[in-house]
């Protein structure tokens, strides 16, 4: 006798969900406790045990097996000392700061990625705060993945070709300094986007980031 519509756009869930990951978004923050946001070092690199260690100047410092993080007096720390933490485990709270992640793991994409993935989910999935699965009815991981790839920058030895370093951007940084109109404009930025297109900042070409979001707003997916 009738049909439901979704009242929230696909691309609008697209935007918010780079917002959650402490991104520069366009327009609107994610408020933690006091009006602010809140970022720590809150994810293991490695295994190992956590101890709390009083240093010289009469601060705290956390050291996850020969790892040091910065103590954040305003997070709260899960786990007593002495606790076995895994790799990739949250042991405080607070929202990660990617770009300090990517500062130190300058050339472990996997390890920058699966922080990252980490953390979207224990924001975003009920499911994974509680068991760590991800829930059929979540965001797709390509998605994720897709998010990612577009936060980053891999800067890469052109005589070794390896990877040297990962650059963390904002998402206003790493989507307007794409070379593509339709990127910039899929992601909501029409006016600047349509200037610079004017004063021929812009190439009116295509990339493989949009393709894919075209791609799966085309054929409903991205919501689901």
């Amino acid at each position: 006798m009738g049909s439901a519509y979704h009242t929230t756009s696909p691309i609008y869930k697209l935007n918010a969900s780079i917002k959650l990951i402490n991104a520069k978004g366009g327009g609107g923050k994610k408020y933690f406790e006091k009006d602010q946001i809140i970022t720590a070092d809150c994810y293991a690199y490695e295994a190992g045990k956590i101890k709390y260690v009083e240093n010289k100047k009469g601060g705290l410092e956390v050291w996850i097996g020969d790892t040091k993080y910065a103590y954040s007096p305003e997070s709260l720390y899960y786990y007593p000392e002495g606790t076995e933490i895994k790799k990739y485990q949250r042991f405080c709270s607070g929202v990660v700061n990617m770009r300090q992640v990517t500062f130190d793991l300058p050339n472990d994409i996997n390890s920058a990625f699966n922080i990252f993935r980490n953390q979207y989910y224990s924001l975003t999935s009920s499911r994974f705060q509680k068991e760590g699965i991800v829930d059929p009815a979540d965001m797709q991981e390509e998605i994720v993945e897709l998010v990612f790839a577009g936060l980053t920058e891999q800067i890469i030895n052109p005589q070794t070709e390896k990877l040297e370093q990962i650059e963390y951007q904002g998402t206003q940084s790493a989507i307007l300094g794409r070379k593509s109109f339709f990127t910039t404009l899929s992601y909501g930025w029409s006016a600047k986007a349509i200037n610079r297109a004017l004063k021929g900042e812009l190439n009116l070409e295509g990339d493989t980031m949009t393709e894919t979001v075209l791609g799966l707003l085309l054929n409903d997916r991205l919501d689901k």
